[in-house]
């Protein structure tokens, strides 16, 4: 598991545990806890892998919006995976076969045609907000793949321009705030001062 936890303090509380642990032990802790689809309640940016010895599965899940990367390969006996692509290619069993369909489709502009195909044939990346399970039993294969949270399609309707603004404003600054309080002391940013 690779982890921030932004919303650290209240999985602190629910589980009733010391502030001395690491967001990945938090986030592992909650995920046994509460099973995978408690990932909805985690606000972080995150990716990991969970061995299950009881049934002998496997579980890739990644952040709600995909901040972090998650590739896998698969084939009958060995299932990879990486948060950086160039170490799935630097075993031997992995296929760098180019994915023609998909450089095709970048290089024409044409549609977005999802999140799981890489530039790679058979390297795959799992979804944002997502999961899959893999069987680890006498064959290799994938079990369950699903999505613990989507976007709402509940529209929100204001009055005025003034209170659109002042919503934005207000889930910005929250959003800042959280981010700064994972790390104690100063922080800081660099503007280009380009045209970007």
């Amino acid at each position: 598991i690779d982890a921030i936890i932004y919303n650290r303090n209240e999985l602190l509380h629910k589980l009733n545990l010391d502030s001395s642990i690491s967001d990945e032990e938090l986030l592992l802790k909650f995920i046994t806890t509460y099973g995978v689809e408690s990932l909805k309640e985690i606000n972080g940016d995150f990716t990991g892998a969970i061995y299950n010895t009881q049934n002998n599965t496997i579980t890739l899940f990644r952040d709600h919006m995909g901040i972090r990367p998650l590739y896998y390969h698969i084939n009958e006996t060995t299932l990879s995976f990486s948060t950086d692509m160039r170490g799935l290619l630097s075993c031997s069993h992995v296929d760098s076969s180019i994915n023609e369909s998909w450089l095709y489709r970048r290089v024409c502009g044409q549609p977005f045609t999802g999140t799981e195909n890489t530039e790679l044939a058979n390297i795959f990346c799992v979804p944002p907000a997502g999961y899959m399970i893999f069987s680890c039993n006498s064959v290799l294969r994938l079990v369950t793949k699903e999505r613990y949270w989507n976007f709402s399609n509940k529209k929100i309707r204001y009055s005025s321009f003034q209170k659109y603004a002042d919503c934005l404003k207000e889930l910005i600054t929250d959003s800042i705030e959280r981010r700064l309080n994972v790390f104690p002391g100063l922080s800081g940013a660099e503007l280009s001062g380009g045209l970007d």
